[in-house]
């Protein structure tokens, strides 16, 4: 949250797997309280399943439907998130490489100018 607080970050996104859910609802209970607007986007968003591209039907057994972490972080730029936690596995770092028009224009560009000279540090 320092960090968030440092950035100028109001509006934190949270994409989180399935599994993770109570953690993701205490994490964004604990933002809200502390001033932040959290928006959370759980991995199985969209709810296709794994069969309908092609994946064995026998992958289903431990769920049908999969994970989408390309339309999270999508969902989570159209909600104009100035930062982003991932909670989860390790197939959430899609997430970044489809979060870079959040670094092309916000918040987080502009502080960077001030990171190299210490000043977002300083207060």
């Amino acid at each position: 949250m320092e960090f968030a607080k440092k950035i100028g970050a109001k509006r934190i996104g949270i994409a989180n797997c399935i599994g993770l859910i109570n953690e993701a609802r205490t994490f964004a209970k604990i933002l809200q309280s502390n001033g932040f607007e959290a928006h959370a986007i759980i991995c199985k968003v969209a709810g296709k399943s794994k069969s309908s591209i092609g994946i064995p039907a026998q992958c289903e057994e431990i769920g049908s439907a999969m994970c989408n972490p390309i339309l999270q972080a999508r969902l989570l730029n159209n909600a104009k998130t100035d930062l982003n936690v991932v909670i989860g596995l390790w197939h959430q770092i899609f997430d970044y490489s489809h979060a870079a028009e959040v670094l092309k224009s916000g918040t987080l560009l502009e502080t960077f100018a001030s990171w190299e000279s210490g000043a977002a540090w300083a207060s």
